[in-house]
């Protein structure tokens, strides 16, 4: 099989475990484990581990990719994070900038928002893999000065625009859950059921 390697941000990896390689949205089984050359069950957080999996060719691996339980991965071209800005540093609006997430480094424009200086819209040049509450760096296009760096707060993201008002949706909540809290907000007392 394929083999990979990483180190484990969150959970755990249990042979036999479901997975997705994303950008690319690639379904794959874990068939085998290893932590520091030894076969094992498991890997926890923290860990440098191998995994044997299938579903996947060598040739679908590169660099950067984000392998992870189906459902907590995304694929996306526009995230909201929130940041921290170094002293003395900052961005204009619509900056291209090189942003640098779990193994990956991408190119993206950075949009600032009039109400929450904190609240940063990176949209991507090309899809990449990331997860909710994933730490990212934020440098310059060029030169590459670190300005920033904070956390994802939302994988995939709505465009917005400089000016638009961000308080009807929390920043720390993920996609699915900010839909479902604007759809229940909407539609408070109505009933569904699943088709």
């Amino acid at each position: 099989g394929t083999v990979v390697t990483g180190t484990l941000v969150r959970g755990e990896v249990k042979v036999g475990d479901k997975a997705t390689l994303m950008p690319e949205d690639i379904e794959v089984r874990v068939r085998g484990i290893q932590v520091h050359d030894v076969e094992s069950a498991s890997s926890g957080r923290g860990t440098r581990t191998a995994l044997n999996i299938t579903g996947a060719k060598s040739e679908d691996i590169h660099r950067g990719q984000l392998l992870g339980e189906p459902g907590s991965v995304w694929a996306t071209e526009t995230l909201d994070a929130r940041v921290q800005w170094l002293p003395d540093r900052s961005l204009k609006h619509g900056s291209r900038v090189r942003v640098s997430i779990g193994a990956d480094e991408a190119i993206a424009r950075a949009f600032l928002n009039d109400h929450n200086p904190v609240l940063l819209q990176l949209r991507f040049e090309r899809p990449v893999g990331v997860a909710k509450g994933q730490s990212l760096i934020v440098r310059r296009y060029s030169p590459p000065e670190l300005v920033c760096g904070g956390k994802v707060g939302v994988p995939v993201a709505v465009q917005r625009r400089k000016n638009a008002k961000t308080e009807t949706i929390d920043d720390s909540l993920g996609l699915l859950d900010a839909v479902m809290q604007a759809v229940e907000s909407s539609s408070a007392g109505t009933a569904t059921e699943d088709v």
